[in-house]
């Protein structure tokens, strides 16, 4: 295949992709898969030059048939993309944990605690050792770990994580960051109403909000 007849598969990969993350974000779940099955086929047609694309739209559609309920879908399609990061990208880099991350939200699906523990924990020394302890997407896969872990029956070390990652919030107030909101909010869900921390979030879920004029 010439050089500009691959950039203009790219490009349509890409464009598929990107239709279909938009029509997924809206909840129009047939036209999207309907994109990435389309983008899914072009990233073949270019062989091994389109394996970085067909694993980014794997997980694309892993994250749509988790969304619809079709677990047993979702599956193949993260380790499909696992295997490609894997293979180019080595094991530490951080679309490797995005993938574990997807995978431990699965087996919590599946209330198989113990697999989705060993994967969320997958996922966050992964991302710890390639961004750092304090980075915002770390502080995200801890929130998730932290769920599996109350729904496993260890709340100490859900309390331990979650006190963590609002550190990691005390940090990112200042710069209004909305990631670190949603990440928040999650903290939220997972405490009871009584539990020191719940009053904890609350506190800098309105500081977040004072600074950014929200």
């Amino acid at each position: 295949m010439a050089v500009h007849e691959t950039d203009a598969f790219v490009l349509r990969v890409q464009e598929f992709q990107g239709q279909g993350a938009f029509h997924m974000s809206q909840g129009q779940y047939p036209q999207a898969e309907k994109l990435l099955l389309e983008a899914l086929a072009l990233c073949w047609d270019l062989g091994e030059g389109g394996a970085m694309l067909a694993a980014g739209v794997s997980n694309e559609l892993g994250v749509l048939y988790k969304a619809t309920g079709r677990i047993d879908e979702a599956e193949p399609c993260y380790w499909h993309a696992l295997e490609i990061f894997e293979r180019i990208l080595g094991p530490d880099h951080p679309q490797i944990a995005s993938i574990y991350h997807n995978l431990a939200g699965l087996e919590h699906s599946r209330r198989n605690w113990p697999e989705a523990e060993r994967l969320g924990r997958r996922s966050v020394a992964i991302r710890e050792r390639s961004l750092g302890p304090g980075h915002i997407e770390v502080a995200a896969d801890k929130a998730a770990l932290a769920a599996v872990l109350v729904d496993a029956g260890k709340p100490a070390e859900a309390t331990r994580l979650l006190n963590e990652v609002l550190a990691v919030f005390e940090a990112e107030v200042c710069s209004g960051d909305h990631e670190a909101e949603a990440v928040h909010r999650h903290c939220l869900s997972l405490v009871d109403e009584d539990h020191p921390l719940h009053l904890a979030c609350l506190h800098r879920l309105a500081r977040l909000h004072e600074v950014s004029g929200a």
